[in-house]
């Protein structure tokens, strides 16, 4: 599972999106077993599996009683993939390793403090978690794991104002705003100019004064380069480990991951920031995306198959309240690539030495 990137579990039923209550699960399971018993935890592990857990959520890998072997952040919906023969029910998770072992038995009770089931819901369990989060290397704070992961930054960092922003930029200040009003109206800006102008420096200031916070987690930055390829960007077949050997199997890229955090939280503004934007061959790279990511092709509406998708009803669309921002060298001799179909969809804005600026003098 760490080395495929997956948490799945292991049953007899199929797809488990097809049962509408744990009712239906646990008749199933009943029919499939020829077993009269309740099976309460294994139809609670698959309705809690498949329904309740989100993407944002982190699960904790438990060996025996007092073993914790890592924790991870849940990034996928769950999926059934019924070419694998064990282990079908999936969801993607990236895992953080952190071995450790925790207090053997409940101190109350004598029990031990891991429960013998497959998969447990242990958030209204504050101090249970921060045990866990010791032994694991995670940080919670005074909360519990699955409010502070979930939570965009943006509600619990201090506000960040154009007048931050403007501290130590060599720019004026009506020039920042005008990259910020574009950047609102068009939701895709390109900031080009000479090496060493401070373009990287200033995208992320922008992408802080769009949301209003200095969000790390609402913010991602790549660079391209001549090997970027659309599987990287929006998902392909990967190589993963499977014991000794390797296998392919279907992953998303950093942006479909992007853009399904940003779809949990459709109230909070997301920022996707793309160095060296001109290097890659940018076709290829967006693929559909060239329609998507216009602003006003976004949502639902515009929704359309990826090329990897796996039936006609695997849709994909780029959220509203996510934004671009490209950064291009104009020293590069590479900046032809860039065809006319991507240039009508970002505005293109120049950024100059700021050498006549007040801040700079």
């Amino acid at each position: 599972f760490f080395h495929e990137g997956i948490i799945a579990i292991n049953e007899v039923l199929g797809d488990l999106n097809t049962f509408s209550s744990k009712d239906e699960i646990r008749r199933a399971l009943q029919k499939a077993i020829e077993s009269d018993s309740s099976l309460k935890n294994r139809t609670l592990s698959c309705w809690e599996f498949s329904k309740i857990m989100q993407p944002g959520d982190i699960v904790f890998a438990k060996k025996r009683y007092s073993h914790v072997l890592g924790y991870g952040i849940v990034l996928g919906d769950y999926r059934h993939d019924p070419a694998r023969t064990n282990y079908a029910h999936i969801r993607e998770v990236e895992w953080h390793a952190g071995e450790g072992e925790i207090d053997n038995q409940d101190r109350r009770t004598g029990i031990p403090v891991f429960a013998v089931k497959t998969l447990t819901d242990i958030t209204p369990y504050p101090d249970f978690v921060k045990k866990l989060s010791v032994a694991t290397g995670y940080s919670t704070g005074e909360t519990h794991l699955k409010e502070t992961i979930k939570k965009p930054l943006a509600e619990t960092a201090i506000q960040y104002t154009i007048d931050m922003a403007m501290d130590g930029l060599f720019m004026d200040r009506t020039h920042f705003e005008g990259i910020l009003d574009a950047l609102k109206e068009k939701h895709n800006i390109i900031l080009q100019g000479a090496p060493g102008v401070g373009k990287t420096f200033a995208a992320k200031r922008v992408a802080y004064a769009l949301i209003g916070a200095k969000a790390e987690n609402q913010v991602a930055m790549i660079q391209f380069h001549q090997s970027y390829s659309y599987e990287d960007f929006i998902q392909g077949y990967r190589p993963v480990a499977a014991g000794d050997n390797l296998k392919f199997a279907l992953k998303d890229g950093v942006f479909h991951r992007f853009c399904k955090r940003t779809m949990q939280y459709p109230d909070q503004k997301f920022v996707f920031i793309i160095d060296e934007i001109n290097r890659g061959n940018l076709s290829k790279i967006f693929g559909e995306l060239m329609m998507l990511i216009e602003h006003d092709k976004r949502g639902k509406q515009y929704e359309v198959p990826l090329a990897y998708a796996e039936d006609d009803d695997d849709l994909f669309h780029v959220p509203e309240n996510l934004y671009l921002i490209g950064m291009m060298n104009t020293a590069d001799r590479s900046l032809a690539m860039v065809d006319y179909a991507l240039r009508r969809r970002f505005r293109f804005i120049e950024l100059e030495p700021g050498f006549s600026t007040d801040s700079f003098r």
